[in-house]
């Protein structure tokens, strides 16, 4: 939606987010958001009202075979290949209840899109842990359901994402002669990016292209020195990747 210079309405707003009227004015009135009225009464809001209400409600594609909550957790799963803990997790970063989060990853469940499985992660000590991750085979998405994942945004004002994030401590031993406490993502970027890379754990790869901004693997590709051809070349492709993916 071109909004420079525009002013719109709620039913143009609910459109664009995926969502309801009635859920718009709720938000708005929630927000202390206080719109313009147009000739006819109508409520009138701008740019920035807008993108204040996308990011408490989310935005998400309207579909009939997906609700909004259910693709606001498929797109964390889709950010989060190997899988997350529980469906608090989920709920924390879909922007939705716990509750709300369990009964759709059950749906998911049912129509085999997501599934449940056991692994032991190395963390204190080698510990199994059951976790949520999209089902891969038989494969579902199809490119347009594939579409409608990266096209949703699911809320990010009640459920802030970290700004001092740090290394997981199952990737512990990816780091031995650092303490990963001491490592944290908005600061150490580039030297996380490149002792994963150097390192033969897939686990470790799918949650450092998912987490780590395009920025960390450039400044590895563009590396003078102590990384390899082959790493830098790596490197460059992730953030090539990431850059056509996971922010469209």
């Amino acid at each position: 939606m071109n909004m420079q210079g525009r002013r719109f309405s709620t039913p143009e707003i609910a459109s664009y987010l995926g969502t309801t009227v009635p859920r718009v004015h709720r938000a708005i009135s929630k927000l202390g958001i206080a719109p313009e009225r147009g000739p006819k009464g109508h409520l009138r809001l701008g740019p920035e009202d807008v993108d204040r209400l996308a990011a408490h409600l989310g935005q998400a594609p309207k579909r009939v075979d997906f609700s909004r909550e259910e693709l606001f957790v498929l797109s964390v799963l889709w950010r989060h290949p190997f899988g997350l803990r529980s469906g608090r997790a989920a709920a924390r970063l879909a922007g939705v209840q716990p509750a709300t989060a369990l009964k759709v990853l059950r749906s998911l469940e049912a129509r085999a899109m997501v599934e449940r499985y056991a692994t032991t992660v190395a963390e204190i000590r080698p510990t199994e842990v059951v976790l949520w991750k999209i089902r891969l085979s038989p494969y579902w998405i199809t490119e347009d359901i594939a579409k409608a994942i990266r096209a949703t945004a699911p809320p990010t004002v009640t459920h802030p994402r970290r700004t001092d994030r740090s290394v997981p401590r199952r990737f512990k031993h990816l780091f031995w002669n650092t303490d990963i406490a001491h490592l944290a993502i908005d600061t150490h970027g580039p030297s996380i990016v490149a002792s994963i890379l150097e390192q033969d754990d897939t686990d470790a790869l799918a949650w450092a292209v998912m987490t780590l901004p395009p920025h960390a693997f450039r400044r590895v590709a563009n590396a003078q020195r102590g990384v390899t051809p082959e790493i830098r070349k790596l490197a460059a492709d992730i953030a090539d990747y990431q850059e056509q993916w996971l922010t469209s």
